[in-house]
């Protein structure tokens, strides 16, 4: 990129890489149009145009305020007259009152007085039919006509049943009997007489048509908070106000008609006239739950969003006055008429104004990833997950954005920060927040607090988890930190302000929502496991645990290997440590690198208790053996699904190294040199390909050769380390795996002291052990020099 050469952007040229391989040159050779950049500027722009596209529309604004602020920009007048705003609490009181003023709306149906009149006809018809049958079957009792009875009865138990009248055994007997009894008794000459039914019939009749002149409702008046209901005649489209009191319900309807006949007849009669009245009832007036929804509707889109008016040139505020919550209207009421007045052209200048701020945050970004993290800005893939984890937050922002009720604090932008750090490192998490919170800040309307608030909240949530423990972190210490830091830094802005305590509070709750969105970031890192085929601390921290089955079976089968995997990962952690490499992953690699032993652990000297299995074979076999725990171990690995990070740690922990004791046993056997094949004692390979399987190389190698030795002084351990690294350096066995000759030192230095620890109980400092040799000479001199005085003395003596 010869244009930021120029502008010095250019990547940092490269210090000395030792033992630098032609493909290594090739590699880097420079092809900025080649496919890896045009996918880079694909996965860039389309990040960028999401980016804008996803940007909230907002209104012009004067500046970014909050009431309780003091007003620091100049004295401000209105440029022309406009209206004010309602507040949102304005506008959801009136609606709340439309609601409550706005009459329910009832659709007559005008054949429901018919049908009821009609039904009650058909049924007193029936009724008389059984009342008749029934008077027959008593006249004949009377005349003492058996056979005739018999007959009157059968006639009127059928007349009965088939009348299809559901009244209760107590409520026909007395119709039954009141009918009997005006009919064999009445005079034979009264042709004018009205039996019971009759009257009931008729007193049913006119209480039917007087309810149904009124209106008789299918709903309960407990839900009406109106004084009058809405009657819609769809019929002859009409529409008119009638008092609640005028209609009447079901239930009030058949109590309208239980006191009217209660007054008229007596207790059996009226309980009769009751159960008739219920057969034949049906309201005549149905709620309509959908017009009365469309008229409210139709009224809340009536309300006006203005209250009164500024008129131009009127003073809104002055330089230092603070703003309250009128002043706050009436700046949002300028800020909309603005909007509403401005052209094409200011329009089209606002969005470019947008585009060009998100362009230069995300260039921040952009740049430090192709400066300072090329590990990671050279694989697309990883450049992709970085793009999705910052979009999927600024997602949520900008669905926040567009909901007015809800607060900025609201979204948990931390997960970003939080993801990148576990999955690279600190620094790109901190960029991250740099990125989101600037990226937000525009997003809510250029508010410096919240982005102060943010980039506190997330730098503090990345420092918390630079060094994953347990799960505990992501569910009660992170979040409790994020939650922690966003309330001091709302709380000194809330200091600086005159009555900002109720939005403090309010803020609280949404922080409160905050961090529950916080706990999200352990099963999305799940997730990013399984998409991108790549292992987080979080995996790592799990598949330490010694009880996983795999090292149990490890410790029960082959327990000397177990012990050396145990020292073998202090080792590489350690040498991880002290060169900034990754000491976690060293370690776990560490514990699972020899379990390819577990198949034959007999050949191996650290689980061999008595005699040496080798002795029956030859040297080719043993080799043959001893080789074939890598590949046993890749296949274990795979079975129990391991990451392919870790599987790496098998494959390349002996490198393309010599099985120097067999190969010379075989040399010595043979005789021949021309017969022994140097490759039929060599590893497999391959070499270490990073610094913590580089690192896993040497401590393999060093903690089994240190076993060996009888004498474990410092210098001792200390010519074993430097023999045994400089010979796999020799070797070649390190080229690709990027330890600088610095780091080697370091190692040495590490691994010389852990040793000493393991077999002295203590770990010695560089140095430590000539200040001992120097002290115990000075000791044993001034020893030799008191026991020579004391020969003096004597002989004098």
């Amino acid at each position: 990129m010869g244009f930021l050469e120029k502008l010095g952007l250019q990547r940092k040229k490269k210090t000395f890489v030792p033992f630098l391989t032609e493909k290594m040159k090739k590699d880097d050779a420079p092809h900025f149009f080649n496919k890896n950049n045009v996918l880079k500027i694909i996965l860039s722009l389309g990040f960028l145009i999401i980016i804008i596209a996803l940007y909230p529309k907002t209104q012009v604004q004067e500046a970014s305020y909050s009431i309780g602020e003091p007003w620091r920009d100049d004295d401000l007048t209105a440029p022309f007259t406009f209206s004010l705003l309602k507040q949102d609490e304005e506008i959801r009181e009136e609606m709340r009152e439309i609601q409550q003023v706005t009459s329910p709306i009832y659709l007559l149906e005008h054949q429901a007085g018919t049908r009821a009149l009609r039904q009650l006809d058909t049924v007193f018809a029936n009724l008389s039919a059984v009342l008749e049958a029934y008077a027959d079957w008593q006249e004949s009792r009377m005349l003492d006509t058996p056979q005739q009875a018999l007959e009157d009865s059968l006639y009127y138990v059928r007349t009965r049943n088939r009348s299809g009248i559901g009244l209760e055994d107590n409520a026909w007997q007395p119709l039954l009997e009141h009918y009997a009894n005006d009919r064999l008794h009445a005079p034979a000459n009264n042709q004018t007489h009205q039996s019971i039914h009759g009257e009931l019939h008729a007193s049913l009749s006119n209480m039917l048509q007087e309810l149904y002149s009124d209106g008789i409702i299918n709903t309960s008046k407990d839900a009406i908070t109106t004084p009058e209901v809405t009657i819609r005649d769809l019929r002859d489209r009409t529409e008119r106000e009638a008092p609640v009191e005028t209609v009447r319900t079901l239930r009030e309807s058949r109590e309208f008609v239980r006191s009217r006949l209660s007054r008229q007849y007596d207790d059996e009669i009226a309980r009769t006239g009751v159960q008739l009245f219920n057969m034949v009832i049906e309201p005549s007036l149905t709620f309509s739950e959908t017009d009365t929804e469309e008229r409210i509707q139709d009224r809340i889109d009536r309300i006006s969003p203005t209250k009164g008016a500024v008129s131009a040139g009127q003073t809104i505020i002055r330089r230092g006055d603070i703003i309250t919550p009128e002043r706050h209207v009436m700046l949002q009421s300028l800020a909309r008429a603005r909007a509403e007045r401005a052209s094409d052209i200011e329009i089209w200048s606002k969005y470019i104004g947008e585009t060009i701020l998100v362009i230069a945050v995300f260039l921040i970004f952009f740049f430090y990833m192709y400066l300072y993290r090329r590990s990671i800005f050279d694989l697309n893939k990883m450049l992709l997950l970085v793009l999705l984890t910052i979009l999927l937050v600024y997602s949520i922002g900008a669905f926040v954005a567009r909901v007015d009720e809800l607060s900025p604090y609201v979204v948990p932008f931390a997960i970003a920060p939080i993801l990148l750090t576990i999955i690279f490192d600190s620094r790109v998490g901190l960029m991250t927040t740099t990125l989101v919170a600037l990226l937000a800040g525009l997003m809510f309307g250029n508010s410096f607090e919240f982005v102060l608030a943010t980039v506190t909240a997330c730098s503090i949530g990345v420092y918390s988890v630079r060094d994953v423990k347990d799960r505990s972190q992501f569910y009660l210490t992170t979040p409790g930190l994020i939650f922690f830091a966003y309330a001091l830094v709302l709380f000194g802005f809330t200091l600086t302000k005159v009555g900002g305590w109720a939005i403090y509070f309010d803020n609280l709750l949404f922080l409160a929502g905050n961090v529950v969105g916080i706990w999200l970031t352990y099963p999305l890192i799940l997730l990013i496991e399984k998409t991108f085929r790549i292992t987080t601390d979080v995996t790592l921290l799990e598949l330490s645990d010694t009880n996983k089955p795999i090292l149990k079976q490890l410790m029960l089968e082959a327990p000397g290997t177990f012990h050396h995997s145990l020292q073998v990962a202090n080792l590489a952690e350690a040498g991880a440590a002290g060169i900034g490499a990754n000491p976690l992953l060293c370690r776990v690699g560490a514990l699972y690198h020899d379990i390819g032993k577990m198949e034959k652990p007999q050949y191996f000297v650290e689980n061999q208790m008595s005699g040496n299995a080798h002795d029956k074979l030859k040297p080719r076999m043993s080799a043959l053996i001893i080789k074939n725990h890598v590949d046993a171990g890749v296949k274990m690995a795979k079975e129990i699904e391991l990451p392919e990070v870790l599987v790496d740690f098998i494959r390349t922990h002996h490198g393309t190294s010599l099985i120097r004791f067999f190969y010379e046993k075989a040399m010595n056997e043979s005789g021949n040199e021309q017969e022994i094949q140097e490759e039929d004692f060599r590893y497999d390979g391959p070499i270490p390909n990073s610094k913590e399987t580089g690192i896993m190389l040497l401590a393999d190698g060093v903690e089994a050769a240190s076993r060996s030795m009888s004498d474990h002084s410092y210098q001792k351990l200390d010519n074993l380390v430097n023999r045994l690294v400089d010979d796999r350096l020799a070797e070649g066995q390190l080229n690709n795996c990027a330890l600088t000759l610095k780091d080697l030192k370091v190692i040495k230095d590490i691994f010389t002291r852990i040793l000493q620890g393991m077999y002295h109980g203590r770990v010695k400092y560089p140095g430590q052990a000539e200040e001992e040799a120097a002290e115990e000479a000075a000791v044993e001199k001034a020893g030799t020099e008191k026991a020579t005085d004391g020969k003096t003395d004597t002989s004098t003596t």
